[in-house]
């Protein structure tokens, strides 16, 4: 990956002959290992996020990316955005949905963009991160020395991203053949730094320049006498002049000068943490200058061996969640995970992080045969501890009902693993592999699992699917039969009247009963009440007078299951009160009517709407009735 011309707060402006500039990511499938357990491809994202947010407005940025879209392609590298003025937002996007798969095509790559950037034309710059070595045949130190010579002011910096010495060395010469500087970064905090130095470097200086040849001082370190390997411990130094650029390392004793492993920069503060390595014995602290990695400073430390332990079930069943029990250092980013028996180091499958606590829940793989329970350690993914596990084929058994009605509840008896996640469901016979319809959750209930039937009859299947992977476990025939209910009502009903409206049986508890208009869609519903209640139930029929229907309605998708046909007559009424009463005084009226359940006989104001009422009496109540006159007099 290469970052260029990213400005932080603070920092000289960018002059305009700075040139422009291009992203080039490594999006190889190595950047898909982990660093105290996050993906490489994920700590670079939000390394590159956090510069987006500083960035100067005046820089033109471009962004390439390889072996982001295909395996094994040494062609696979893209220009995504031409050099130009910045939009942070669709910049972020576009990296956001970079993922890793294929090659390390690094040469072509710083090729391509020097190309993009007309670099014999004008002063352009590239910063090249990388986890990996180039692995498609490319010369990048050919390269380097090409661009530098044929490049108008053409300057490549790199930022060596978790590689150790012996790889950085290999592209190493692009840096130094172009005059750019070259950093390591062993984990989210190295890259950070290393990419802020580099920015600072970019934005700060319109033309190169060439490093000062200084007598450096000598260092001193302070560090424990030993340590647990694989753990943190605090470094202080003392270093007079001291560059940013000036890092601290330790490697095993004996080790060749200039070279390094796990690292820290100096600019991260005094004392500042360094992460000791997995492999014990005696080691030694360094301090490394910037540019010709000469040792200024050194300190011996033992590194002390740490041990761990891991274990769960000999054998479980294809997919099913069991406990792995663990004791170990408990480091940052350290995790249980589960891999074919013989995987190479640093593979994993599922895990789970250690400080999540002993015992620790994991999921086996759909497939069954033999894997290891793994504890792993440190940015390397170091193995710790492993122990054998058998994963055996898990079975199931359904048993519906040998029928069921359209649409209507079932219950439904099972065996099977219950891990999250499975399912039981109902579908037409021949169904796709992972089709569904209704369907339960076997792992939330202690007995049988309760379903709806389809609303279509036919042959179906009922289906046990285990998760993950929606393999089907076990599945049985089942007849889906027509729903068939019979309805008896009374031929007519005088509209807004009650009547008595029995049904033969209750598919579903929510379908229900209603008195409809004729035509009017399944959807459609007037007074009802539940099939699940008591059978007859008084219905209240429309106050439209015409054909109507008596229906019973499936509630899932208002399919009428069965109706019969009833007149609705218009109802009538009349009335007989004296011609003149005393205001608010009680008098007597009579009438002629339908005496419907809510029908109400009442004195109004000559003219007054519809919907008007004063004081009234129900007509249920039977005539004669009393009511009180207005307070006012009037018509």
């Amino acid at each position: 990956m290469a970052i260029a011309g990213l400005a932080l707060p603070g920092l000289p402006a960018l002059a305009q002959e700075a040139g422009k500039t291009i992203i080039v990511l490594d999006a190889s499938g190595s950047m898909w290992g982990q660093i105290e357990g996050k993906a490489k491809i994920d700590i670079a994202k939000e390394t590159i996020e956090g510069l987006l947010q500083s960035l100067d407005p005046k820089l033109q940025l471009g962004l390439m990316a390889y072996g982001h879209r295909r395996k094994g392609d040494c062609e696979d590298i893209e220009l995504l955005i031409q050099p130009g003025k910045v939009d942070r937002k669709a910049f972020l996007e576009v990296v956001m949905n970079i993922l890793p798969k294929g090659k390390t095509p690094l040469t072509d790559a710083v090729n391509q963009a020097a190309q993009a950037l007309a670099y014999t034309e004008a002063k352009s710059n590239v910063i090249l991160v990388s986890d990996g070595i180039e692995n498609c045949d490319g010369d990048v130190c050919a390269l380097a020395k090409k661009l530098e010579q044929e490049g108008i002011n053409f300057t490549a910096h790199v930022v060596a991203f978790d590689l150790v010495a012996k790889d950085a060395k290999t592209i190493e010469c692009l840096s130094k053949e172009t005059g750019g500087q070259f950093l390591a970064a062993q984990d989210a905090a190295g890259l950070k730094d290393a990419l802020a130095m580099v920015v600072k470097v970019v934005t700060a200086a319109a033309e190169p320049v060439k490093p000062k040849v200084e007598k450096r001082l000598p260092a001193t370190l302070i560090v424990p006498a030993k340590v647990t390997a694989g753990t943190r411990f605090p470094v202080k130094w003392k270093c007079d002049p001291t560059h940013e650029n000036d890092y601290i390392t330790i490697v095993p004793k004996g080790t060749k000068e200039r070279e390094w492993e796990n690292s820290t920069y100096v600019s991260r503060g005094n004392p500042l943490e360094l992460l000791a390595p997995i492999k014990a014995g005696k080691c030694e602290v360094r301090y490394l200058a910037d540019r010709t990695r000469e040792t200024l400073g050194r300190a011996e430390i033992l590194v002390e061996p740490i041990s761990a332990t891991v274990s769960g079930p000999a054998e479980v069943g294809a997919g099913s969640e069991f406990a792995v029990n663990w004791t170990g250092p408990d480091n940052k980013g350290d995790y249980v995970t589960i891999v074919a028996k013989g995987a190479e180091e640093g593979t994993y499958g599922k895990y789970v992080y250690s400080r999540n606590g002993s015992p620790a829940k994991l999921r086996a793989p759909v497939g069954p045969g033999a894997y290891e329970l793994r504890y792993v350690t440190g940015p390397k993914s170091i193995t710790l501890a492993r122990a054998a596990l058998k994963v055996t084929p898990t079975s199931a058994t359904v048993k519906p009902p040998v029928e069921v009605i359209a649409g209507s509840k079932m219950s439904i008896e099972w065996t099977g693993p219950g891990n999250q996640g499975d399912y039981i469901t109902i579908v037409p016979k021949g169904a796709a592999v992972k089709a569904y319809k209704s369907y339960a959750y076997p792992k939330k209930v202690k007995g049988p699992v309760t379903i709806n039937a389809l609303e279509k009859a036919g042959v179906c299947e009922v289906r046990y699917v285990g998760s993950p992977g929606g393999k089907t476990l076990a599945s049985a025939e089942i007849k889906v039969i027509e729903a068939k209910v019979e309805l008896t009502a009374p031929a007519e009903i005088v509209a807004g009247g009650t009547a008595k409206v029995a049904w033969t049986k209750s598919i579903n508890p929510r379908d229900f009963i209603t008195i409809v208009m004729k035509g009017e869609a399944g959807s459609k519903y007037g007074a009802y009440s539940y099939a699940s209640k008591e059978s007859p139930q008084e219905l209240t029929a429309p106050e439209t007078a015409g054909d109507g229907e008596v229906r019973y309605v499936s509630a899932k998708k208002k399919k009428i299951l069965a109706s019969r046909p009833i007149r609705i007559l218009e109802a009538k009424a009349a009335i007989t009160v004296a011609a003149k009463v005393v205001a608010r005084e009680k008098f007597e009226v009579e009438w002629t009517g339908p005496n419907n359940k809510r029908d109400f006989v009442a004195i109004v104001k000559k003219g007054a709407g519809a919907r008007a009422s004063g004081t009234y009496v129900y007509a249920r109540n039977g005539s004669p009735g009393t009511i009180r006159a207005p307070k006012e007099a009037g018509e």
